[in-house]
C-alpha cells in the first residue's frame, strides 16, 4: 500500500480490506501495531489536551490509561464473530479490524487541534464535535461492515449481522462502563 492501512483504509474501505486480506508478512496487520496506534494516538490527544504539551510521561500515562479500549473492541469483534462465523480466526479478524480506525484517529487530532489552537475552544468544540462524532460513528460503521465483508470474506448478510452484532456489543460496553463509574446517570436524570 502506498499510503498507511489506517489511511488507505478511510478513503477506500472495501479495496483497502480486499488488499489487506491479501498482505502476508510486514504487509499484514498485527494486532500489537493497531492497538499501539490506536492508544498512543488517545494517549497523545489526552495528554496534549489535558496538560497542552506532550510530555513523555503524561504521553505514557495517558496511553495506558486507556487500555481498556481495545479490550473493549475485542470483546465486541469476538461476540460478533461467535455468532455469525466460528470459524474465523479472532487473531486475523482483530488484528483487520484494528487497521480500520483511521476515522477516530483524524477526530481525536481533530479534537486536539481545536483544543491547541482555537481562541475559544470550547464554543468550537460545541458546534464541531456533535457532527463529527456523528460521521466518524457512520464511517467506522463501513469500515467495520467492510472488514467483515471483504476482509474477512464473510457473505453480506453475515457481514451486515456481524457490524450490528459489534455495535451492540461495544455500545453496552462503554454505556456500562460509564453507568458503572455513575457518570451517565446524573447527565441524563438532573
Amino acid at each position: 500500500m502506498l499510503f498507511s492501512a489506517a489511511a488507505t483504509l478511510v478513503v477506500r474501505p472495501f479495496r483497502g480490506y480486499d488488499a489487506l486480506a491479501r498482505a502476508r508478512g510486514q504487509d499484514a496487520p498485527t494486532i500489537t501495531g493497531g492497538a499501539l496506534r490506536l492508544l498512543f494516538v488517545i494517549g497523545a490527544v489526552v495528554a496534549t489536551t489535558a496538560a497542552g504539551r506532550l510530555a513523555p510521561i503524561e504521553l505514557f500515562v495517558a496511553t495506558f490509561s486507556f487500555a481498556y479500549v481495545p479490550l473493549a473492541q475485542l470483546v465486541a469483534v469476538t461476540a460478533a464473530l461467535r455468532a455469525v462465523a466460528r470459524d474465523v480466526p479472532l487473531r486475523r479478524a482483530f488484528a483487520l479490524y484494528l487497521a480500520g480506525h483511521g476515522p477516530w484517529l483524524v477526530t481525536l487530532l481533530a479534537v486536539a487541534a481545536i483544543c491547541l489552537l482555537a481562541p475559544s475552544p470550547a464554543d468550537v468544540l460545541f458546534a464541531v464535535v456533535p457532527p463529527l462524532v456523528l460521521g466518524t460513528f457512520a464511517w467506522s460503521g463501513v469500515l467495520t461492515f467492510a472488514c467483515f465483508r471483504r476482509g474477512l470474506g464473510l457473505t453480506r448478510a453475515r457481514a451486515a449481522i456481524a457490524t450490528a452484532l459489534h455495535m451492540i456489543v461495544l455500545t453496552a460496553i462503554v454505556v456500562g462502563y460509564y453507568l458503572g463509574m455513575g457518570q451517565l446517570g446524573p447527565q441524563i436524570w438532573r
